[in-house]
């Protein structure tokens, strides 16, 4: 069906002015139909038809970096530099955040009047209006060259919106470079600590085997001199044999988190990093109360900053949005030369306002101003999840610190009751006062009490560097200053 409205004479203005009327009132509609290209409802997911992301995968190349480690036992704050210089997660974060940079520099270049050179050349044979018979001259070439400036003077406000907008970007993309320093630190912490606990294991693990070698020589001495039956021997070499497997299992995790920690840095986890040990910790550090902690993660954390400056960015790009509907008004200025030769030697200059008002723009304005406020929700959204999010952070932290400590109390008791149940069995074995059971026992007990100790430590120190992680600390102060001292 074909609808064809024909208007003519003096009504044709008036006809014209009403259908943009009627166009630009449509500010609240959706005519391209683009609402359907997402999920209805917030719980609902979206799932194309097609991959759309084919041409993007066919560009991305995986790298993989590596370096060497020239000390032969590295402290904490080393692998923490050596992994901020190498991982990749902290050079796209930066390189995010130059790229932020410049782009609110890009923004403050509409402050500054633009200025150009133009040249060119044509040949043109223009038509006698009066006549309606071509020029008995002919065609003509023109040579022109001219420099121009232009000048926004006045353009609703969008200038300054946009650069707002750039700005908290800036702000933004700085803070989640902050995040993923923090990220990356907090990773090269959990492995570090990782890796000593299971060399503590270990070496409870070897302590286990030559205990359980003392005791096998003592139940073959007893055996031979008749006292005691080959059972305890076997029982003994049992005992042996299951502290071995288990000091097999000890340096297999040590060589696992050795290469944990090795990549963690970015390194290959083929790369033998040793560390330094760390002494049994007096844990007098004064941790503050949950409250605070909860106030300083909402001040601090840079997660929570870099979602406020997103919602000021949002703000700033409503104000863009709806600085759209205002005129512009541009200040123009040319000076050049137009002539016949090849050097044009006539000058000519203009120079004018300019007032411009779009009337119509195919809808671009609406949609661009409802999806300003859109992003400004989603924005306000994101920081509230964000803020539930680090609050939970922050107090499983604290309580994973507190639980820790009061288990590292609980697990030096155990180890010291173990140790002297130990020494009990051993004597009474020797003096005949006891059986081989009873010291398996024993020694089963002590070594598991020293792997509660070591556990609990393990827990202690990577909760407390959680604990730092969760209320936004900066990281590891130690290695900040090697990287500046480097």
């Amino acid at each position: 069906m074909e609808l064809i409205l024909c208007i003519t004479g003096r009504f044709w203005p008036r006809a014209a002015i009403i259908f943009l009327m009627m166009l630009t009132g449509c500010a609240g509609t959706d005519p391209w139909g683009q609402a359907e290209t997402v999920p209805r409802e917030s719980s609902r997911d979206f799932r194309p038809e097609r991959d759309i992301l084919a041409p993007a995968r066919k560009v991305t190349e995986e790298s993989v970096s590596a370096g060497k480690v020239g000390k032969e036992k590295m402290t904490l704050a080393e692998c923490i530099v050596v992994a901020l210089e190498n991982n990749p997660q902290t050079r796209s974060s930066w390189q995010a955040a130059r790229a932020a940079s410049d782009r609110a520099g890009e923004k403050k270049a509409s402050y500054l009047p633009y200025v150009d050179f133009s040249t060119g050349v044509s040949r043109s044979d223009a038509a006698d209006i009066d006549s309606g018979r071509e020029r008995e001259s002919g065609p003509t070439t023109t040579y022109d060259a001219a420099f121009g400036v232009r000048y926004l003077l006045y353009d609703g406000g969008r200038r300054a919106a946009n650069l707002s907008e750039a700005q908290a970007q800036l702000y933004a993309a700085n803070f989640r470079h902050n995040t993923a320093l923090q990220d990356v630190a907090l990773s090269v912490e959990e492995a570090y600590y990782q890796l000593l606990a299971n060399m503590w294991s270990a070496e409870v693990a070897e302590e286990t085997v030559a205990q359980t070698e003392h005791h096998v020589e003592v139940a073959r001495a007893r055996h031979e001199s008749g006292v005691v039956s080959r059972s305890d021997v076997l029982k003994a070499r049992t005992e042996r044999a299951n502290a071995r497997l288990q000091l097999v299992k000890a340096k297999s995790a040590v060589k696992v988190s050795r290469g944990k920690l090795a990549g963690a840095m970015n390194l290959k986890v083929s790369e033998k990093v040793e560390v330094e040990d760390i002494p049994e910790e007096n844990r007098d550090r004064e941790i503050a109360a949950v409250e605070k902690l909860l106030q300083e993660a909402a001040r601090a954390r840079p997660e929570l900053q870099a979602t406020l400056a997103e919602v000021q960015s949002r703000q700033a790009g409503i104000r863009a949005a709806r600085s759209e509907y205002r005129p512009d008004l541009t200040a123009n200025a040319n000076y050049g030369w137009r002539d016949e030769n090849f050097a044009p030697n006539e000058e000519e200059w203009s120079a004018g306002l300019g007032l411009s008002l779009p009337l119509f723009t195919g809808f671009e304005r609406s949609y661009r101003t409802r999806r300003a406020e859109s992003e400004l929700q989603q924005a306000i959204s994101d920081y509230e999840n964000a803020l539930r999010s680090v609050a939970l952070d922050v107090w499983t932290a604290y309580a994973g610190v507190q639980e820790a400590d009061e288990a590292i109390e609980a697990a030096q008791a155990l180890v010291a009751s173990a140790e002297e149940s130990l020494e009990v069995a051993r004597s009474e074995y020797k003096e005949g006062a006891g059986s081989i059971t009873e010291l398996i026992d024993a020694q089963t007990a002590y070594s598991q009490a020293r792997n509660h100790l070591v556990q609990s430590r393990l827990d202690w120190h990577e909760n407390l560097a959680r604990l730092d992680r969760a209320v936004g600390r900066s990281v590891n102060k130690q290695a900040l200053n090697l990287k500046r001292d480097k």
